[in-house]
């Protein structure tokens, strides 16, 4: 049985107030909570016990955007996917924002994405953009030169239909919400097909990430509810479901948390 145990922010343009929260990630280092907040048009970070700490708003030659996504690359860095585009920023990840001054460090993608939704870097040094504009994915190095792009629409194991977020398991895989082909899909660091799992489950796959124990905990954003699936993708549970606001993205933070983006914030789920 899984209940909110609290939540992080709540809907306005203060600081620590959300526009329609979307993608979020948790550091496993300080359990901090980055999250992008859309409208506002900024990047927020919050401590695990929903404590404001930081934003910065998402600007680009002089200009604000929306941000879809938001990943830490490493302890300094962080990748977004915002309008048209994915930015890095130097941005530390730390318990005390005393002084500290994001600064962008390089865009790319601006060239060919239509609508960039989801980030997600590796080990190898490579990063992952999902396009729901173009139904690929595509791999880069850390310039953000690309290396291999995948896709386009249709419903074979290599095709998508609305690539949204996407994560990286404990095995080094790709793990990518296909969401109008409502199944989750799993690719090696190639970007070679694998498997998939949630079929028959989903009417929008939406966020998607992996437990410590290697479970999956996907969002459907059209069924408003969350779902849990074993290592092997077999359906586990529901962790809820018939909810008010359907939710975007999902993360997964220490102490087998499980951390939720709504319009109006993030709420944090636990096992009771």
């Amino acid at each position: 049985m899984w209940k909110v145990s609290r939540q992080i922010g709540k809907p306005g343009s203060d600081v620590g107030e959300f526009d329609y929260a979307r993608g979020l990630r948790v550091s496993r280092d300080t359990g901090n909570v980055i999250i992008a907040d859309v409208n506002n048009k900024r990047v927020q970070i919050f401590d695990g016990n929903e404590k404001y700490l930081y934003h910065w708003s998402v600007e680009v030659k002089g200009m604000k955007l929306c941000p879809l996504d938001v990943h830490r690359m490493t302890s300094d860095l962080v990748i977004g996917a915002i309008e048209g585009q994915a930015v890095i920023w130097s941005c530390p990840d730390v318990t005390d924002y005393s002084g500290v001054e994001t600064r962008i460090l390089k865009t790319f993608g601006n060239e060919y994405f239509v609508f960039p939704r989801s980030v997600v870097s590796n080990e190898r040094k490579q990063l992952f953009v999902s396009d729901v504009g173009k139904h690929v994915v595509v791999s880069h190095d850390w310039e953000g030169n690309v290396i291999r792009s995948i896709g386009g629409l249709g419903s074979g194991d290599s095709q998508f239909n609305w690539p949204y977020y996407m994560c990286q398991d404990d095995k080094g895989r790709l793990v990518v919400s296909d969401s109008h082909n409502r199944c989750v899909k799993l690719f090696d660091r190639d970007l070679k097909f694998i498997s998939s799992f949630g079929h028959g489950y989903f009417a929008c796959a939406c966020g998607v990430a992996q437990e410590d124990g290697g479970n999956f905990v996907v969002g459907d954003y059209d069924k408003q509810s969350i779902l849990r699936f074993s290592a092997d993708g077999k359906f586990m549970e529901y962790l809820d479901q018939d909810m008010e606001l359907p939710s975007s993205s999902v993360a997964t933070g220490n102490n087998n948390e499980i951390f939720a983006a709504f319009q109006d914030g993030v709420k944090v789920y636990t096992r009771s």
